[in-house]
């Protein structure tokens, strides 16, 4: 048996082996061509994770890859070639700000470049058809989903907040931006759109630099030791006094 990670979101956890998997049918599923570039985060919809900063980095890029016109979008063609046919954005996840959420899609008239899965219980799965993994959050501590999508080989950019900065080096095995600066995100965001020997790069970097760094399973029992901290002082005493 291969390693394990307690996935709080299903709180089950998964085989790390499930995470070498390619499934190019998932891309089928969705209706995803061959030839998009895929930018996925996992995310409970909630104010830590700020997932509107994930639309407005979807419309930025947008925006910018592609002229904009009343009868279609048309790739900008002195864009490097390797952008290919198009770019989607997926967002795993559900909570309070979904409406929000939903809103600013709308907004930003961006329903045939972005989707909503819900929750889902492939990770494994979603992350193997990634091509780039982004992370919004306002404040972390060290994010299982960074980790996931560390292991297979995905390039990640992600705020610099909490312990990302421990296993993300910049420009190395990553990249990472201040929370709330989209714009930088985005840039950051293009210039892995436009060269895939880079994602490929920082990919391959950021996977075998798990290793080297401190083994994965001391990672993920640290993470849940420190959550654990945090919920038993969060937890009323046993005199009853909070």
């Amino acid at each position: 048996m291969g390693l394990t990670i307690k996935n709080t979101r299903q709180n089950k956890s998964s085989n790390l082996t499930e995470f070498n998997k390619k499934d190019k049918d998932f891309r089928e599923e969705l209706r995803i061509n061959s030839s998009d570039l895929l930018v996925g985060m996992v995310s409970c919809f909630k104010p830590q994770k700020s997932p509107q900063d994930f639309i407005r980095l979807a419309y930025l890029v947008n925006k910018s890859l592609y002229r904009m016109r009343p009868y279609a979008n048309r790739v900008d063609k002195s864009l490097n070639k390797t952008v290919g046919a198009g770019v989607k954005f997926i967002l795993i996840g559900d909570g309070v700000l979904r409406k929000k959420i939903e809103g600013l899609i709308s907004k930003f008239d961006l329903g045939q470049q972005v989707i909503l899965t819900g929750w889902r219980e492939d990770i494994p799965r979603i992350l193997s058809a990634l091509d780039i993994f982004v992370l919004t959050s306002l404040w972390e501590g060290l994010p299982i989903s960074v980790l996931e999508a560390m292991v297979v080989s995905l390039p990640v950019i992600a705020t610099n907040t909490g312990g990302i900065s421990e296993v993300l080096l910049e420009g190395r095995t990553g990249f990472l931006v201040s929370p709330g600066n989209v714009d930088k995100m985005a840039e950051k965001l293009i210039g892995l759109l436009k060269d895939k020997s880079l994602r490929d790069q920082i990919g391959q970097s950021a996977r075998d630099s798990l290793g080297s760094i401190f083994s994965l399973e001391d990672m993920l029992r640290s993470t849940e030791n420190s959550y654990q901290d945090l919920i038993k002082e969060r937890l009323p005493e046993k005199n009853g006094k909070i």
